[in-house]
């Protein structure tokens, strides 16, 4: 198609004439060069091609409508749409064509385009709409006659989900300093650059634009956020003093904890509660587990998280219960971590989610050489869960007690056992056929894998500790397991990190294609010590295509979720530990101030009565 026909119909796809956001700043005028540029890029993008998708013609039908559309035949792509729709389809499907088949004959009937519908119709209904194309930002740009704050916004968010980060960053200044944007719409367009500043490594400017936020804007709701994540980039800078003076800030400041939250996974902001939170990991990794115990305590009592949703309640408690556990583990009170670990667990969350508190347990255990107080713990939790279930159970059908303690926290227990009984009767084979892949996709340079497939790590961590004997029998597994597992073999043979261990992933990794692959071994590497360190820099030398990525991928910290994994102490010297899951009420100092106080009071009462008597 000549150049300027393909002009006139984009020009023609939003029937509007040609204009520019207002001219009057650096940023506008920056602005106005960039949408120049893109315009040019659009006179070269050609239609969608149908043959994209070979025969299936569902997704050509709709692909058709999107051309039809983005050259301004808004009924001839509404037609192509509702012949669609006399097929059978899926409930969602329908949805999304019947919404947009509406948007087109709108557009159609009255010659104009309104932004609620155009957000709608390549933004919310459905992820094939949009293609990361260039021409519908490109036309929303030369839009007249709207609203420039919504105007900006939506050209944000299509250049977000093009993944076009120049253009996003140059919209959000340009929102950030435009006369026509609130307060809000600054700090949060300003928010969101320093967002963008960290997330590609760049902490400097990240903290200038955040503190400018912090400055500026002190009665946004951008405000907290800023400051939050201020406390959050000292924290992972091993600042601490400067990251808790950041989230002491929040705590005293009035902000709304209930704000909704950033996506669908977390209800409410929870400013403070996260702040709390985060001051008590601050002192932890400063190892001060004496203030840190205390200020996870007050996260529970004083600043307890909130949510509508039970599953994250759960996840709440436990952690409550599991990192104060852990707190009184590094201050070598190993009895009081057993029953704030055993309270931990006694929630439904539970294995894969948070293994944890169950490995430490029966470490604790094996430790002290105490497998039979373990054992009597383990009946006591099933007695207490077999209670509990049937105490919700009242008055309803009853079910077999064995079918109850089938989803008793003691279950994983006891398989923790039953996998170390495998070790000690060496029975590597049975291990081996335990690094499979259970539950999820994802390979374990994921920390919520290795989390969601503990067997496969704990059955590693076995292997690795008889690595002369193991380490042939995984290289042999190499050729017989599922394409799958093949990355779960690799991450033992990481932890095994022998010489012949560490050869057979170097030559791995030369034969390994698919950057998931690539990302597995690479990580399996980085476990290997001195050996997977050489290992890595003779690969970089010659890495081409997802490996040379991987291996920089790995070398930028977006590989291995190192720090999210999480450590104990040493056990050594452990005293007796319970036999029973209860955990010890210690009252807070202010009952035991309270006590004391009458007390002394019932002493000087008797003393003055004695007085008078005599």
């Amino acid at each position: 198609m000549p150049k300027s026909l393909l002009t006139f119909a984009v020009t023609l796809a939003v029937a509007f004439a040609a204009g520019a956001v207002e001219s009057g700043s650096d940023e506008t005028s920056e602005l106005n060069g960039y949408f120049a540029r893109l315009e040019e890029r659009v006179l070269e993008e050609s239609e969608i091609p149908l043959k994209e998708y070979g025969s299936d013609k569902f997704p050509q039908e709709i692909t058709r409508s999107q051309n039809l559309a983005e050259s301004g035949k808004y009924l001839e792509a509404a037609a192509v749409l509702s012949a669609l729709l006399e097929v059978e389809m899926a409930s969602d499907w329908r949805a999304m064509l019947t919404t947009r088949v509406e948007i087109l004959k709108k557009w159609a009937e009255s010659k104009k385009i309104e932004l609620s519908d155009y957000r709608r119709f390549y933004l919310d209904t459905g992820p094939q709409w949009f293609r990361k194309r260039a021409k519908p930002i490109v036309a929303l740009w030369k839009m007249n006659s709207v609203d420039e704050t919504q105007k900006l916004a939506l050209l944000r968010d299509l250049l977000r989900k093009r993944g076009d980060t120049e253009g996003e960053q140059l919209v959000l200044k340009t929102i950030a300093t435009s006369r026509h944007a609130t307060s809000d719409d600054a700090a949060n367009a300003l928010l969101e650059i320093g967002n963008q500043h960290y997330q590609s490594g760049d902490y400097g400017q990240a903290e200038a634009v955040w503190l400018k936020v912090r400055e500026q804007f002190p009665t946004s709701a951008a405000w907290a956020k800023a400051v939050f994540n201020l406390g959050v980039l000292h924290k992972e800078k091993g600042e601490f003093p400067q990251a808790i003076h950041y989230f002491e800030q929040l705590l005293k400041a009035d902000v709304n904890d209930l704000e909704p939250g950033g996506h669908i996974m977390e209800a409410y902001r929870n400013h403070r509660p996260r702040s709390q939170w985060e001051i008590g990991n601050c002192l932890f990794a400063q190892k001060k587990y004496r203030e840190a115990l205390e200020a996870y305590r007050l996260a529970e009592t004083k600043y307890p998280f909130r949510s509508w949703c039970g599953t994250c309640q759960a996840g709440y408690r436990y952690r409550y219960a599991f990192y104060q556990g852990l707190c009184y583990d590094w201050l070598g009170e190993p009895a009081t971590a057993v029953r704030l670990y055993c309270k931990a667990i006694r929630g439904p969350l539970g294995p894969p989610s948070a293994p944890e508190a169950y490995l430490r347990i029966v470490d604790l255990y094996e430790a002290a050489g105490q497998r039979e107080a373990l054992g009597q713990l383990l009946d006591a939790i099933d007695q207490q869960h077999l209670a509990e279930v049937k105490r919700h159970m009242k008055g309803e059908k009853q079910i077999d007690d064995q079918k109850i303690l089938k989803s008793s926290p003691s279950r994983t227990m006891r398989r923790v056992l039953e996998l170390r009984q495998m070790e000690a009767a060496e029975d590597w084979h049975a291990l081996i056929g335990l690094l499979k892949i259970k539950g999820t996709v994802a390979g374990p340079d994921e920390a919520h894998a290795r989390r969601g497939n503990w067997e496969a790590v704990e059955a590693a961590r076995l292997l690795a500790k008889h690595s002369k004997a193991t380490v042939p029998l995984l290289i042999a597994r190499l050729e017989r397991a599922d394409r799958q597992d093949v990355k779960w073999v690799y991450y033992a043979l990481g932890r095994c990190g022998t010489e012949e261990a560490v050869e057979a992933l170097k030559a791995n990794a030369l034969k390994e294609t698919n950057c998931w692959w690539t990302n597995a071994v690479i990580y399996a590497l980085s476990l290997a010590g001195e050996r997977g360190d050489i290992a890595l820099r003779e690969l970089a030398k010659v890495a081409e295509e997802n490996l040379k990525g991987s291996i920089q991928r790995y070398r930028e910290g977006r590989i291995g979720d190192r720090d999210a994994d999480i450590t104990f102490p040493e056990p050594k010297n452990i005293p007796s530990l319970p036999k029973t899951p209860d955990v010890e009420q210690r009252p807070s100092w202010p009952i035991v101030l309270a006590g004391c106080v009458g007390v002394v009071g019932i002493f000087l009462g008797i003393w003055r009565f004695l007085r008078r008597r005599t």
